[in-house]
Formats: structure tokens, C-alpha cells, sequence
């Protein structure tokens, strides 16, 4: 296809964005940025020309790409049309190449070797809508650590934040997708010219907050409603409050059974922790209402959920079991298997329901409670983790493994990968605001990631090798 020079006024430049160690693009004294993109791709990038056209303004752009290439014509190309290539290519290749990742890495080194001397070729993940492209997208990232020239933008990432962004494929890509995919090529390739380089996400820098990608996260307005504090519960028992005070914990009790859920009281004076055996520890004005310790159960206890009223609680059990103390028993989903394991759940406003969701996605509304939509019918990179409701008891947001923030009913206040982190962290649960216009998200290493009206507390406690498994909000 014939160059299109776009001579429009470029997009400011990011200069927030952190820095770490690719060859800096050089220039004659004087001379402006060279600032010339070759895109190489298959179906799906061809998807977004139009949108890549109108974003990608003050840049020589040359667009190359079309229906049912495979990473092999990729590198023929890359080879053919190597005069015509200088400072940056983006590559969107692999969703044609049968998911063999020893022929698909095979084909990678192809092409980077093609591209040998160009100083930045940004690489696309697949959006993992087929299982194996996961491990395409696991030998893109390892590629990246062999050439020092290639960089990774995850395109799968932000897909999954947008899965009404792809056609019925869950692949090729509508007007909002197209979209979606023009802004993380403009920003990748903005960061490495605001900062005279790129980076690596195979080779992040030591610092785990540090950006190498312009946010895409709704900018949030934090506020003292969303909650006083928070604690943090690790796995070795320990809670840290933030904002809250510590009214106690399983470190000083001898207890050897894992700690899975913390839950606090309505008053935020108090909180329950339970363990995998379902046996619940009261502290602070957490009232004791009963367990299942010392009764055989089918699989292990994943969560209390307290009713608001704080009159009682459920215990959760891996299996989909259900046993109330203290409030109404209104159904199970008992004797799933493993695969579609119940995995979190949560209790309506009125306290008269509750909703569990599935690792796959698949919500499962009782009593009062509402089924709104569920991520059954999405091609999940990641399960689902986690399932809170919005106050207003009309809608819930289902959080995945990878970051993937899931909204039905309520709204979408951003996500991890929407943050432009150069490498994305394990989260292990989302927790809803006091108000419901905003969520935490929390990680294994104690970092708390605020979005919407949630106001930060702090974070990061002292965690001597154990991980963060839960959050309790302090009302």
C-alpha cells in the first residue's frame, strides 16, 4: 500500500512516563524527530487503518498489512520492504498461525532478524479469544528478552477491558475495538520519543509502579465517603490497617490452617477473619455467630460474607456450598466441579441474597438477588477472582486473574492494566467503595490501586515473605 505522509501537529508528547534502557533514537544537531512508523499486520490490525490514521497524526505513516497473513509472509514482507522501514514498526502477527508456539517463536526470529537495526519494533499480544494464544503471547514476551530492539504492548490486556471492542470472533475488531488499539499504538510509540527511548515489559525496571504506557484508566476524584480505611489480611495471618485500627489477628493464636477471607463489621470497629476449614475468628465488635470447624467439608472454605446489618454471615465453600449463621439460607450451587468452581460471592443491600460467580465467569444470583450479565460468553484470558455489588444492589463488577475489571449495571472506573505499569502485578481481590462509585484493587505484595471516588490509605505492609490474599473495608 502506497505511504501516507500525515503532516498535522503532533499529539503532546507523555512526559510522565518512566524510562529504563533501549538505545535512545539519535538525531543530527538541530534536526527534528524522525518520526516514521511502519504497521505490519493481519486481519485484525487491517481493522483498525482508519483509526490508526486519524491518531497517529505528525507521523510518516506506512501501513502494511492484510487478510490472512501469518507471521511468515510477515518477515517476507519485513525483508522485501526493508528500505522503507527506519524508526519504529509495530507488528500485529500470530492469529494466523495455528497456535504452534515452537513453529509461531520460530517465525518471530524470522521476522526480528529481518528488522535487524531498526531501533524499536513494538509487538502486539494476540487477544487470547483461542486458549493457545496464551502461549503465543508467553513467546512474544520471552522473545522480547532476546532483542534488545523489541518491545511488547499488550494488546490482549486491553482487550479484555473492552469485550464489546471485537465482533462475534472475539478477534477482528469493531469501531470502539479499532479505537482502542489505535490509543495503545499512539501512546507506546509517543513514550518512546517523549523520552528519547522505549522499554521492555520482558525487562521491567526494579521499581514495580514505574510506567512505560500512558494510562487509560478514567481519571478518578478519590473521597472520604468511599470508606475510613482499610485492613489488609496476608497469608500467614497477619492484618495490617491502613486508615483502621489493628484489633487483633491469627499471628499471635497459633494457627497453622491458611487464612482465605477478611470481612469487616458494619460499624468498621471490628472483622472476621476464616480459614480454609471454614473456622471464623471474631475481632474487635465482630460478633461470633458459629463455623464449620471440625465438620468434613467438600471442598475448602473461600469466603464469609456478612449481611450490611451485620446481624449474620455465609460461609463459602469451594464447591458452591453455602452454610448460614445467623441469616437466612437461600441456596447453593453445591457439587460443581472443579472447573467451574464457585469462587467468590457477595451479599445484596438488604442482606435478603447473594450472588456467587464462577472462575468462568457465571453468576448465580439468590434471594433478592439480580443477575445482571455475566463473562460466560467472553473469551477470558484469566478467571474470574472476585465479584462485588454496587451499594444500589442494581449491578456488580467481576474481577479476572490478569486485572480485568468486568462491569454489569454499575459503572467502569478503570482497571490495573489501564494504568500503564511497565509490568502488570498479581491482584487477588477487588472491593467495592462505601458509595459504589468506586473500587480498590489490590495485589499480592500489599499494593492498593484506587479508582472512582476510592480514596488511598496507604499501602505495601511489612510481609516477610507471605502474600496479601484479602481487603476489608472500613466502613
Amino acid at each position: 500500500m502506497a505511504r501516507a505522509l500525515l503532516r498535522l501537529v503532533a499529539a503532546p508528547v507523555l512526559a510522565c512516563l518512566a524510562v529504563i534502557g533501549l538505545p535512545v533514537l539519535t538525531q543530527p544537531a538541530n534536526a527534528a524527530p524522525a518520526r516514521a512508523v511502519f504497521m505490519l499486520g493481519d486481519s485484525v490490525m487491517l481493522g483498525s487503518k482508519a483509526a490508526m490514521e486519524q491518531q497517529l497524526t505528525g507521523w510518516d505513516l506506512t501501513f502494511d498489512a492484510q487478510v490472512n497473513r501469518s507471521t511468515l509472509a510477515g518477515a517476507q514482507i519485513a525483508t522485501a520492504r526493508r528500505s522503507d522501514i527506519h524508526d519504529i514498526v509495530v507488528i500485529q502477527l500470530g492469529t494466523n498461525d495455528g497456535g504452534n508456539p515452537t513453529l509461531y517463536g520460530q517465525r518471530v526470529d524470522a521476522v526480528m532478524k529481518a528488522l535487524d537495526g531498526v531501533p524499536y519494533v513494538v509487538w502486539l499480544t494476540i487477544h487470547e479469544a483461542r486458549p493457545y494464544y496464551k502461549s503465543d503471547n508467553d513467546v512474544l514476551r520471552q522473545k522480547a528478552t532476546q532483542y534488545p530492539n523489541m518491545r511488547i504492548a499488550d494488546w490482549n490486556a486491553v482487550a479484555n477491558t473492552i469485550p464489546s471492542g471485537m465482533v462475534s470472533d472475539g478477534l477482528h475488531l469493531n469501531a470502539k475495538g479499532a479505537a482502542a488499539m489505535a490509543t495503545l499504538v499512539h501512546d507506546t510509540i509517543e513514550a518512546i520519543y517523549a523520552n528519547g527511548g522505549g522499554t521492555s515489559v520482558a525487562q521491567p525496571p526494579a521499581d514495580s509502579n514505574a510506567v512505560c504506557f500512558a494510562a487509560t484508566a478514567p481519571t478518578g476524584t478519590p473521597s472520604a465517603a468511599s470508606g475510613r480505611g482499610y485492613w489488609l489480611l496476608d497469608s500467614a495471618g497477619h492484618v495490617f490497617g491502613f486508615g483502621a485500627p489493628n484489633l487483633g489477628d491469627l499471628s499471635t493464636l497459633k494457627v497453622t490452617t491458611p487464612p482465605v477471607s477478611l470481612q469487616s463489621t458494619p460499624s468498621g470497629e471490628g472483622y472476621w477473619i476464616v480459614d480454609q476449614k471454614g473456622k471464623v475468628y471474631a475481632f474487635g465488635d465482630a460478633v461470633k455467630r458459629g463455623d464449620m470447624s471440625g465438620t468434613r467439608l467438600n471442598g475448602p472454605v473461600r469466603r464469609l460474607e456478612p449481611t450490611p446489618s451485620g446481624a449474620g454471615y455465609w460461609l463459602l465453600a469451594s464447591d458452591g456450598g453455602i452454610f448460614s449463621f445467623g441469616v437466612p439460607f437461600f441456596g447453593s450451587a453445591g457439587a460443581r466441579p472443579p472447573s467451574s468452581a464457585v469462587i467468590s460471592m457477595s451479599s445484596t443491600a438488604s442482606g435478603d441474597g447473594y450472588m456467587l460467580v464462577t472462575a468462568k465467569g457465571d453468576v448465580l444470583p439468590f434471594g433478592d438477588a439480580k443477575n445482571a450479565g455475566d463473562a460466560t460468553s467472553l473469551a477470558l484470558a484469566a478467571p474470574i477472582i472476585s465479584l462485588a455489588l454496587g451499594t444500589a444492589g442494581h449491578g456488580y463488577w467481576l474481577y479476572a486473574q490478569d486485572g480485568g475489571v468486568f462491569s454489569f449495571g454499575v459503572p467502569f472506573h478503570g482497571s490495573v492494566p489501564g494504568l500503564g505499569l511497565c509490568s502488570t502485578p498479581k491482584t487477588v481481590t477487588l472491593r467495592a467503595t462505601d458509595t459504589g462509585d468506586g473500587y480498590w484493587i489490590v495485589t499480592d505484595k500489599g499494593k492498593v490501586f484506587a479508582f472512582g471516588d476510592a480514596k488511598s490509605y496507604g499501602d505495601s505492609p511489612p510481609l516477610n515473605g507471605a502474600t496479601v490474599i484479602d481487603m476489608a473495608v472500613r466502613h
